[in-house]
């Protein structure tokens, strides 16, 4: 009982501080940040963004900068204060806000993290190591993508390109997700 109430408790909280964003938007489209100087006929994105594009600096951590990146940025940011929150309350064991705020918390300790190193690791490494046949590559493979690692390659559902009333198996490369050399030396 006491765990219900204080997830209809915390569900409450973060309905209230979205409901308070959307009052504090009060309309879809802001007409501020049009040009009324610009004729709409002869160059619409001046006249619909003009004034926005004139008063806003693109941050400089940032390619590029509009209104989703605004959105985005404030998800982050409330986000961060649920995760900050969970992190420093003491909820009761085993609920869903001590789960949320202990992981958070264990993400954030680097310094437990700096010392442990690649320790962690260790039982992985020693499994690739004890690798000697192709038997042992396969076990390892499957073993791996089990875990949610796509070594070697990845497969997922998604949408056939030819049909997309079908989902279909996709396989893809596997490695970093890093682009190839050629990418960072030409």
């Amino acid at each position: 009982m006491h765990t219900r109430r204080f997830r209809f408790v915390i569900s409450l909280a973060v309905m209230l501080s979205l409901w308070s964003g959307v009052l504090a938007q009060s309309s879809g489209f802001d007409t501020s940040r049009m040009d009324r100087t610009a004729d709409a006929c002869d160059d619409f994105f001046q006249f619909a963004n003009g004034t926005w594009v004139k008063n806003t600096e693109i941050p400089a951590s940032q390619p590029r900068w509009g209104t989703f990146n605004m959105l985005a940025e404030s998800n982050r940011d409330v986000s961060h204060d649920i995760l900050e929150a969970a992190a420093k309350t003491k909820a009761p064991a085993g609920s869903s806000m001590q789960l949320i705020g202990d992981y958070y918390a264990s993400c954030m300790d680097e310094a437990t993290i700096e010392a442990a190193g690649t320790t962690p690791l260790d039982p992985f490494f020693k499994s690739i190591d004890g690798m000697k046949t192709q038997d042992d590559v396969m076990r390892e493979v499957a073993e791996l993508h089990n875990l949610g690692v796509g070594v070697m390659f990845r497969l997922g559902g998604a949408p056939d390109q030819k049909n997309t009333n079908m989902v279909i198996v996709n396989a893809g490369q596997g490695g970093l997700s890093m682009p190839n050399r050629d990418y960072y030396t030409k």
